[in-house]
């Protein structure tokens, strides 16, 4: 309880937006800097030694930056510029089948500094940098207006007002015709005014047209922030005393908290000095990997992580956090590099599933439909909606947090199938299982739902996690099945297809050390507490229930798969159609789309270890010799994540039916292998 508290007291305390803007001054997270830091490297380090966050000096630091952010907001304006963006008349149509509806014509930001919940915004955004193209305004709500007759054209008001200690040249750069400026109330001719010393209330105005955007407000001829302070609102004597350096507090704590969390780290460790070199030499690989213009390199990054295959671990790390430094580290640095071009930059997309949950978002967040979510019924996958838009509370208009979440679920994965292959193979081909998972999934067809914004990898994120739950679980405490149980309805919610999939989830109740022998597996199931798969079953079937009850509310038809994509994706399977060969040919596409891994199937050695791992748990469960030593819970519930093929046809979107499959495919192709190599050993 000690370690959530804190560690809820420390989320708190880097993302409380403060007042004063600079780096790494909370939510949103719009710079690279920021977003790599609290994003990526805070969490990772946080997941390698969570005891970290109950240390003193942590502590300390936790307590004193977030009391430094809720205590001065009564004191101080936010800085920065008000933004309104408004679209000049009410909104009030339809996109992607989501009704939208803006009485004002206010076209939202998420930004949480700004009147992001009210009915009559006076800001929608707040501008604490310039804006030297259409990408960096905030400007998401074009996503929402994509669709709407008349909506592209944006009128856009930046008021503020300007501290200044002596003269200055305003001069506002824009490619808007109609700019116009006015100070303390007064029209100026142009767009440029000298103002003398002291504060002034400032209004630029402009109408933004086409892709040409500009916003670069400067004081003789530097941006704003480097010779004044600019609030949105009129400064008291506290803005006049801090307003110049005050900035500089929170990324000092920030960084001193980000360092105490590291030192914890490495005196938990205690990593030799070949593994921080390997480790240091993969993250630059990595790294470097992931700032390539070329896709076709950026693509090799999961190969990278292979190198910690030749790396000597100590007993002591030869476990998952030894795996999560050595092959962990190198995937979060690529992520890192992959991602700088994004932070601080909206994504505009394109007419497909992934503009139905930007679109959904909006409704929910904005407009309050908290348990609609944009649709009485779910012809798109339903909880990725509502993790879209809580991504962008935390990020912003930028994407970045969708790309960082999913690929914290692939790494998720990766160690899932170190762990369940460490067992039986050991540490090396556990460490080759996670290497595995990663290069599976940038080499293979699955790379392109990294960040897409669509909800293949979050929903097996949630099984991930689940899973390790459930074996968490096997000690006795019931708080574990419970939260698999969550996990697991989360997956379902996120991604219907995994109804069935969840189904076989008690069986990671069993012991990780158990082979795929019918002896073995027969005692090890009888172990297991039974209460515990209770539970985790309860609290399933309550979400799976609580689903069904949100449908009868809306349309009166308790019902799980009324309305969704089921009636377009049914395979036709039912007992009376079991000899029917169009059913049959629909599941064997399907069957073959997950296995290869492509559309339309066909081999591909891009999926090789997921083929081999398929092949190796059918030898399994045959009792062949050559595989009978791989892991029984993975080579079952991979059965279990193949059955959703039966009844749902796999088609489209290459990969995305195998995601949650690849690591389990891992952790049985290595141990088969492992297996085999002992033998001829």
């Amino acid at each position: 309880m000690k370690v959530t508290i804190w560690t809820g007291l420390a989320i708190a305390a880097v993302l409380w937006p403060s007042r004063f803007a600079g780096a790494l001054d909370g939510a949103p997270l719009d710079t690279a800097f920021e977003a790599i830091l609290i994003g990526l490297f805070l969490p990772a380090l946080w997941w390698l030694d969570r005891a970290a966050v109950t240390v003193r000096s942590t502590q300390f630091a936790i307590v004193a930056l977030l009391a430094w952010k809720v205590l001065t907001p009564p004191l101080v304006a936010q800085q920065g510029w008000c933004v309104s963006m408004n679209a000049g008349r009410p909104l009030d149509g339809i996109n992607q089948g989501i009704p939208i509806v803006e009485p004002t014509g206010a076209l939202r930001s998420w930004d949480v500094r700004a009147d992001w919940r009210d009915p009559s915004p006076r800001c929608t955004a707040i501008v604490t940098r310039p804006l030297t193209e259409r990408r960096e305004f905030p400007a998401w709500f074009l996503n929402v207006t994509s669709q709407l007759p008349g909506a592209q054209d944006v009128r856009m008001t930046a008021s503020g007002h300007v501290a200044i200690s002596s003269p200055k040249t305003l001069a506002v750069a824009s490619r808007s015709a109609d700019a116009t400026l006015r100070i303390d109330g007064r029209p100026v001719a142009g767009v440029t005014a000298a103002l003398p010393a002291g504060t002034h209330a400032v209004e630029i105005a402009m109408t933004l047209l086409g892709e040409t955007w500009q916003f670069e407000p400067t004081l003789d001829g530097v941006p704003p922030s480097s010779s004044a302070v600019v609030t949105t609102t009129a400064p008291g004597a506290f803005d006049r005393a801090l307003g110049a350096w005050a900035w500089v507090v929170s990324p000092i704590l920030v960084v001193a908290l980000a360092a105490l969390l590291a030192l914890q780290v490495y005196r938990a460790l205690q990593p030799s000095a070949t593994m921080i070199g390997a480790m240091a030499v993969s993250m630059l690989a990595a790294a470097a990997l992931g700032l390539a213009p070329q896709l076709s390199v950026q693509r090799m990054a999961g190969l990278v992580t292979f190198i910690a295959v030749l790396v000597p671990a100590a007993s002591h790390l030869r476990n998952l956090r030894g795996a999560m430094v050595m092959v962990g580290a190198p995937w979060l640095a690529f992520i890192a590099a992959l991602s700088v071009g994004q932070a601080g930059a909206f994504t505009l997309y394109s007419y497909d599933d992934w503009l139905t949950y930007q679109v959904a978002s909006h409704r929910i967040y904005f407009q309050g439909y908290w348990l609609e979510g944009g649709n009485a019924v779910f012809d798109f996958q339903p909880f990725y909606r509502w993790m879209t838009g809580a991504l962008h509370l935390v990020f912003g208009d930028s994407s970045i947090g969708e790309l960082y979440w999913d690929a914290s679920c692939v790494l998720i994965g990766a160690l899932l199938a170190f762990f369940l292959a460490k067992p039986l193979a050991g540490y090396r081909f556990a460490v080759a299982a996670a290497a595995a998972t990663l290069a599976t999934m940038t080499v293979g067809t699955p790379w392109y739902f990294l960040g897409r914004g669509l909800s293949e990898i979050a929903a097996a994120g949630w099984g991930f996690l689940a899973a390790f739950f459930l074996m968490r679980g096997r000690r006795g405490s019931l708080a574990w099945p419970l939260a698999a149980g969550v996990m697991a309805v989360l997956m379902f919610y996120t991604r219907l297809n995994h109804l069935l999939f969840a189904a076989f989830f008690p069986i990671f109740l069993v012991s990780s050390g158990t082979p795929m022998i019918v002896a073995s597996v027969r005692d090890a199931v009888s172990r297991v507490k039974w209460r515990s798969a209770a539970v985790f079953a309860a609290t399933f079937a309550a979400g799976v229930t609580l689903f069904a009850w949100r449908t009868w509310y809306y349309t009166g038809v308790f019902s799980l798969f009324h309305g969704t994509s089921l009636k377009n994706n049914d395979t036709g399977l039912r007992p009376w159609t079991l000899f029917d060969g169009d059913v049959w040919s629909r599941i064997g596409h399907s069957l073959q789309a997950t296995v290869f891994m492509n559309e339309p199937p066909r081999p591909d050695p891009r999926a090789a270890f997921v083929v081999l791992g398929v092949l190796a748990a059918i030898a399994a469960v045959m009792q062949m010799p050559v595989a009978r030593r791989a892991p029984a819970i993975a080579v079952i519930v991979m059965a279990g994540a193949f059955v959703g093929a039966f009844l749902a046809h796999a088609h489209g979107y290459p990969g995305r039916f195998t995601i949650h499959i690849v690591p389990l495919a891992a952790a049985v192709a290595l141990t088969a292998v492992s297996g085999r190599a002992r033998a001829q050993a």
